[in-house]
């Protein structure tokens, strides 16, 4: 008997490929949600690059040469990545719905979708949050016991290096439980009206029943994760390219200041523009991955009921039709939809029910659904 994990993958390729933005507005909507969202992708730990102690005459040596400063200029960096992150976990956690119901129909209904599912958002963007710093608590509490609280910046940095095991562990766990929140827990979320820990508690039996398919998805989204990686910085060179040839131009013709500064500014811009289309595609097939194996392995929780069957009467086929009817891509509770490729819906009504507690209280599997098929 195949497994749904392998079999998916084909499926999932099929339906990024069919479903695919349609438009420049659509396209420019698909990039900043799929770019802000979290993705179900975790990569692998490769290394480390220390085998040892390093002497304490280099290290001081080391440590000469960095500014005294140094300590506080780290310490205000890592507040302000840690403000600007919380923001992106925050908005990124209440743009996951819309984004659902764009896989699941083509619609684009950021303010219904928003509105109908701010506390499961707002649940979600905590549960995130309190698994990331769980996560960092344990790491520098475990770097400073074992470095000392008076070392230095370098040796922290070489307490990492020489336990980079131990890290990669605790950071490929940490990946593991934030990959199967985005790729099945919220999913469960949407479609039962449930806040992130009764998602948690409806999908695990799931998980339990079965074990060889998860760990295939694992296992395979750690890969499709890792060549998308490799995709997205081929891609951002790619679009490099073109800015570098027209920065040689200008300063050919208005010298290297001109050039520098225009063949910068197209290239920031060629780098964001198709390191954002691929990975939005990847970021695509990731999701349709992920809810195609969870509604083979529980139809409850299928969240793209026509667009599963659409790809899939395709495929036996052989013939490329596809009813109207399998291939509508409309689910209950919105707007005017779009059609099978995906293309522009008008923003749809509220999709009705009432929120689910952020705290995770609600139907553990068996109420109302309110996006149901």
């Amino acid at each position: 008997m195949s497994l749904s994990a392998l079999d998916a993958i084909d499926d999932a390729l099929t339906a990024t490929g069919r479903y695919r933005p349609q438009g420049l507005r659509e396209w420019v909507w698909a990039v900043l949600v799929a770019g802000t969202v979290a993705s179900p992708g975790f990569g692998v730990p490769t290394g480390g690059n220390s085998s040892g102690e390093m002497p304490a005459d280099s290290r001081a040596a080391i440590e000469e040469f960095l500014p005294a400063a140094l300590p506080d200029v780290l310490l205000l960096a890592g507040v302000a990545a840690v403000a600007l992150w919380l923001v992106f976990v925050a908005v990124g956690a209440f743009l996951e719905f819309p984004f659902l119901r764009w896989l699941n129909s083509g619609e684009r209904s950021l303010r219904a979708e928003i509105g109908a599912n701010r506390n499961r958002a707002l649940g979600l963007a905590g549960f995130r949050l309190l698994l990331n710093l769980l996560s960092l608590s344990v790491l520098v509490g475990a770097t400073v016991s074992l470095a000392g609280p008076e070392a230095g910046p370098l040796t922290y940095l070489v307490v990492l290096g020489e336990y980079w095991v131990l890290f990669a562990l605790l950071g490929l766990v940490t990946g593991l439980v934030s990959a199967f929140t985005t790729a099945f827990v919220v999913p469960a979320m949407w479609i039962r009206d449930l806040g992130v820990v009764a998602g948690w508690r409806r999908v695990w039996p799931t998980l339990a029943d079965a074990p060889k398919e998860f760990l295939v998805y694992a296992v395979a989204v750690a890969i499709f994760g890792t060549v998308g990686g490799m995709l997205v910085g081929l891609a951002a060179l790619v679009g490099l390219a073109p800015a570098l040839a027209v920065g040689l131009a200008v300063a050919a013709v208005a010298g290297s200041t001109a050039g520098i500064a225009v063949g910068a500014v197209l290239g920031g811009v060629g780098m964001t523009v198709a390191a954002g289309l691929v990975y939005a595609f990847v970021q695509v097939f990731l999701r349709f991955y992920g809810l195609f194996i969870l509604g083979d392995v529980d139809p409850t929780l299928d969240a793209i009921p026509e667009r599963r069957r659409a790809v899939r009467s395709t495929s036996d086929d052989g013939d490329g039709s596809v009813s109207l009817a399998a291939s509508s891509g409309k689910k209950g509770g919105g707007g005017d939809g779009g059609d099978a490729n995906g293309s522009d819906g008008d923003d749809g009504d509220d999709p009705g029910g009432s929120d689910g507690d952020a705290d995770g209280e609600g139907d553990d599997g068996g109420g109302g659904i309110m996006h149901a098929p």
